[in-house]
């Protein structure tokens, strides 16, 4: 006689082996002191250079 495998009805119990669920969060809102730094050094970096730029562009060479 064949050994017939174990199949779960609705009344058995789940199985015990079920690993452990592990709860991980971590936060990216709000920003840190460092990150809204170097957001605003960016920001200022490139608001600040690109009129320049454009500048340099129209300027005739002498």
């Amino acid at each position: 006689m064949a050994a017939e495998a174990e199949t779960p009805t609705l009344d058995s119990p789940p199985p015990q082996s079920q690993p452990e669920k592990v709860s991980v969060s971590f936060s990216i809102w709000p920003p840190t002191q460092r990150t809204r730094d170097a957001v605003l050094s960016r920001l200022i970096e490139t608001l600040s250079l690109r009129p320049l730029r454009a500048l340099q562009a129209l300027r005739p060479d002498n």
